[in-house]
C-alpha cells in the first residue's frame, strides 16, 4: 500500500487498519499495517508498506482503510537513499544521514518491487551495514531478491534518533 502525506506538516509512525468485504458485502477480513517506510514523511511525499489480513480474502472483495499518523519526534528518523543499483540478484544502495543528529540502528532499508504493469512483485527489508550514522554520515545496504525480478523499485531507509 502506498500512502501520501496530504497535510502541511511532516508525519511519522503511519498506521493503517482496514476491513475487507466480499462481493455480497459480508465482512471477510480485518487487518493492520506492519510498518511503513520511510518512518518520517514530509508534505507531498509518500510512504509504503502493507496491511496484513489474517484470513483468505476472496477475489472481487472491496477494502476500506483508515490511516493514522503521529507528529514527528526524534524516535524514528529518515535516512536518505542517495544511490541504488539492481545487479539482478540484489538491490545495493548508499544512504546518507541528512539529519542534524546521529541515527542509530538497526537502520532499516526497504524496497518495493513493481512489474512493468505496475503490479507489486515483492517487498523486502534488510539493514545498513553500519550500526550508526553520525549527522552527515554515509553508509550502504544490500537486499537479496531471492530470484525475484525488480524492474521498477521504490526504496526507503530509517533508523532511531538520539
Amino acid at each position: 500500500m502506498v500512502v501520501r502525506n496530504n497535510t502541511s506538516d511532516e508525519v511519522g509512525r503511519i498506521e493503517v487498519t482496514g476491513t475487507a468485504r466480499d462481493s455480497a458485502g459480508a465482512l471477510v477480513g480485518s487487518g493492520s499495517s506492519q510498518g511503513f517506510q520511510p518512518q518520517v514523511v514530509a508534505p507531498g511525499e509518500i510512504a509504503y508498506g502493507y496491511v496484513y489480513f489474517d484470513s483468505e480474502i476472496p477475489p472481487g472483495s472491496t477494502f476500506q482503510f483508515s490511516v493514522d499518523a503521529d507528529s514527528v519526534d526524534d524516535y524514528f528518523l529518515p535516512v536518505t537513499v542517495t544511490e541504488i543499483n539492481n545487479n539482478g540478484s540484489q538491490i545495493i544502495g548508499a544512504v546518507t544521514n541528512e539529519n542534524s543528529v546521529a541515527v542509530s540502528g538497526p537502520i532499516s532499508a526497504d524496497v518495493m518491487c513493481f512489474g512493468l504493469d505496475g503490479s507489486l512483485i515483492d517487498y523486502a527489508r534488510s539493514y545498513a551495514e553500519e550500526d550508526e550514522l553520525p549527522a552527515g554520515g554515509a553508509g550502504s545496504f544490500s537486499i537479496d531478491l531471492y530470484g525475484d525480478e525488480c524492474p521498477i523499485g521504490l526504496a526507503a531507509a530509517s533508523g532511531y534518533g538520539y
